[in-house]
Parts: structure tokens; C-alpha cells; sequence
């Protein structure tokens, strides 16, 4: 074997601990880069600042808000397109049924 050169059963036991060290590190946190107009990398810095927490903080909890409510926005269009197809004729005489039904079990009682 030539000088300098490591074994290969050496190199692939040290490239399967770097491999698995990396992977298991990476996953916790993700590092990116992201580019901001200079006014709003600003008021994140001072809200930041004011807070007492780091940048990355704010931005992932300001991320995490806008998800949720955008979440939120997309349940309510799913929800509001299913109600489109809905035949108003039978949904209303779903609610007369239920209605009577109302009615027939409460007749006698007394309020």
C-alpha cells in the first residue's frame, strides 16, 4: 500500500460515522438562507432584539403563525367547496326532518 493512503475498510467505517453523525445532527434544525427587503430584515432585528431572542427564533415562530393561520384559510376553502356541491333543496329538508324530530320528542315537555 502506497504511503498516506488510508485502508478501505478504515475509510468506510470513517465515512459511515461521519454519515450517520451528520444525518442524526440535521435533522433538529434546518440552516437556510433567505433573502429580505432591508426594512423588514430591520424590524426583525429590532423585534428581536426587544424580545431577547436570536433572528432564527422570531423568523421560525413568525413562520410557524403564518402556517397555522394559512392551515386554517385552507380548511375553510375545503370545507366551504364541499358545501358548494351540496343540493340546498335536500339540505333543507335534511333540516325540516331533523326539526320535526325536535319537535315530536319535545312535545310534552314542559319548559
Amino acid at each position: 500500500m502506497a504511503k498516506g493512503l488510508i485502508p478501505r475498510r478504515l475509510l468506510r467505517e470513517k465515512t459511515r460515522r461521519l454519515t450517520v453523525e451528520y444525518s442524526s445532527r440535521y435533522t433538529l434544525n434546518m440552516n437556510t438562507a433567505i433573502s429580505l427587503p432591508d426594512t423588514l430584515y430591520e424590524k426583525a432585528e429590532r423585534a428581536a432584539l426587544y424580545m431577547g431572542i436570536p433572528q432564527s427564533k422570531l423568523l421560525s415562530i413568525a413562520l410557524e403563525e403564518f402556517l397555522e393561520k394559512y392551515n386554517g384559510q385552507m380548511i375553510t376553502k375545503k370545507i366551504n367547496e364541499v358545501y358548494e356541491k351540496i343540493d340546498q333543496t335536500e339540505f333543507d329538508r335534511f333540516l325540516d326532518v331533523g326539526l320535526e324530530a325536535t319537535r315530536n320528542l319535545t312535545k310534552n315537555d314542559t319548559w
